[in-house]
């Protein structure tokens, strides 16, 4: 039985048959490919195969009966849990605790399979939080998952929950369904366009994750202080108890553990945002392919994330606030520490929409009457921008605005390059992407709902060509060269020059991210395939 399926390229210079040859255990060769071979014993074997005359490598994980009998265990035990309501008796227990290590392996096994591959398989120097080894196989495709790895990892959810909520209520059913969320979203990890997208996604989504988090201590706490504190008194002598009862009236206090939640939510997207604008430009080692997939999964996965906490937080909250609480929160002050972040962030989300993302950069209430030139019946002006080129649309006329350095470095022809690439974006009303995802509380949900990520990751490729058939090719490679060179704009990463404007930048990462940006190919990459489409001609 096979567990998953997917095909991938590896990173330039890299000779996956070579690299196969010493990693795996078995070689053979059929109808033109080979064949290799690298065994777990007992529980599954992993098959690479590779043309001949290619380097697309296509991964396939066939499981061993073992590993098939674990995970039916799993499946079973966690549909006689929700049978029974989690109730369990002696031999049961027993049962549990043979079969909870069980359920983590099965859980973590395909994706810990996933990233077993040859130590060259991986981009050098690629960190992140120190693991150097989390982001193998660029560009893979999508993963073909089979229907026993989506039941088992429901299920080994449902299994790990009297760990994480031993005393249950509505909120345990956020656990598995997230565990089946990211299992999702994992299929469809590819490129650090994506990877970007889902790190802003997931930030995006703390101030509804953090209220029923902050729940789920409120709820549990005082079950795992009489734990704990059961554990404590067993294992120290009795000339400590007065001390073991002291810190456990202490640590009682569901308060406490709300007040501790807080630095965590604050620092964590700064400290992420931080690591990622710090890190190497990942995409630079990856071969940039022609078309992307549209990720059907992953956007999947995330819609099902944010039916998940945005429901489940306003939905409790306002189930609170007309006294009909689903879930029961004693003391006001209580209540603001469990909810703060509905409170402070999601009125900033408001006042960012409402402020306009493109203010930063360009002045809204811009002269059009004079300006420098028209493209396609589109004024087009000069001004001082964050980038080399932007195509605000108002409520009255799109606009095209060009940095006013261009006119000093780019010639006649390499401004028309740009316009023309600009054109391409008004006519075909690229900003709607950016439209979508601004929009409060809801805006993330349309932009995953709507958006072809192939559809966005192709079109500054469709605009490179449109202005080549306008200009011919080798103007716009001229004028990429030279923007390129000049130091403007996007020169690191979206995220880096985001983070470069302090606590504004933040803001709009986290409320207005740049996804038009985040899923621009480089300047470089474009370029070369203009030069290869003319070469090709």
């Amino acid at each position: 039985m096979q567990l998953y399926e997917l095909t991938y390229s590896l990173q330039n210079s890299v000779s996956p048959k070579s690299c196969l040859e010493e990693f795996c255990d078995e070689t053979d060769s059929d109808n033109g490919k080979q064949i290799f071979t690298k065994k777990q014993p007992y529980i599954a074997e992993k098959v690479y195969t590779v043309p001949d005359n290619g380097d697309t490598v296509g991964e396939v994980l066939r499981i061993k009966p073992y590993y098939i009998l674990c995970s039916f265990s799993v499946i079973w035990f966690a549909i006689y849990f929700l049978l029974t309501g989690f109730k369990l008796d002696l031999i049961e227990i027993i049962w549990y605790a043979f079969l909870l290590p069980g359920s983590i392996v099965v859980l973590v096994f395909p994706y810990w399979m996933l990233n077993l591959q040859p130590s060259e398989f991986y981009p050098e120097g690629q960190l992140l939080f120190g693991l150097s080894r989390f982001r193998p196989l660029p560009f893979q495709q999508q993963i073909q998952m089979s229907v026993v790895a989506y039941l088992t990892t429901l299920a080994a959810g449902i299994v790990l929950l009297p760990i994480v909520f031993p005393d249950p209520n509505v909120l345990a059913a956020v656990f598995p369904v997230s565990i089946l969320a990211v299992s999702l979203i994992w299929q469809d990890r590819s490129d650090p366009a994506t990877d970007s997208i889902v790190i802003l996604t997931v930030l995006t989504l703390l101030p509804f994750a953090i209220p029923l988090i902050n729940l789920s201590i409120y709820t549990q706490w005082n079950v795992f202080a009489q734990q704990n504190a059961q554990l404590v008194t067993y294992l120290t002598p009795e000339t400590f108890n007065q001390l073991n009862q002291a810190i456990l009236s202490i640590t009682q206090s569901q308060t406490l553990g709300l007040i501790s939640t807080i630095p965590t939510a604050v620092l964590l997207p700064i400290v992420v945002m931080k690591s990622i604008a710090n890190s190497t430009d990942r995409i630079d080692v990856f071969k940039i392919p022609d078309t992307v997939d549209d990720k059907k999964y992953l956007r999947a996965g995330s819609l099902l994330l944010f039916a998940i906490y945005v429901g489940g937080s306003i939905g409790i909250l306002l189930s609170q606030l007309f006294g009909y609480p689903i879930i029961p929160v004693e003391t006001i002050l209580d209540g603001i520490l469990i909810y703060w972040p509905l409170f402070v962030l999601v009125p900033i989300w408001v006042i960012v929409w409402y402020w306009n993302p493109w203010s930063g950069s360009i002045d809204s209430s811009m002269d059009v009457s004079k300006p420098a030139f028209e493209v396609g019946n589109i004024p087009v002006l000069f001004r001082d921008l964050g980038d080399a080129a932007a195509f605000p649309v108002s409520d009255e006329e799109p606009v095209i605005v060009l940095h006013e350095q261009l006119k000093q470095h780019l010639t006649d022809d390499e401004i028309q390059a740009i316009c023309y690439h600009e054109l391409y974006h008004v006519k075909h009303n690229s900003v709607k992407y950016q439209t979508w995802i601004n929009i409060p509380v809801v805006g993330y949900l349309l932009f995953l709902f709507r958006t072809d990520l192939s559809e966005l990751f192709n079109e500054e490729y469709a605009a490179d060509e449109f202005a080549a058939a306008n200009v011919g090719t080798e103007a716009v490679v001229s004028a990429l060269n030279t923007v390129d060179s000049m130091n403007l704009g996007r020169n690191g990463s979206a995220i880096q020059n985001h983070i470069e404007q302090g606590w504004r930048g933040y803001v709009q990462l986290l409320f207005s991210p740049p996804v038009l940006s985040l899923y621009s190919p480089p300047r470089r990459h474009r370029i070369k395939r203009l030069e290869g489409d003319a070469a090709s001609a």
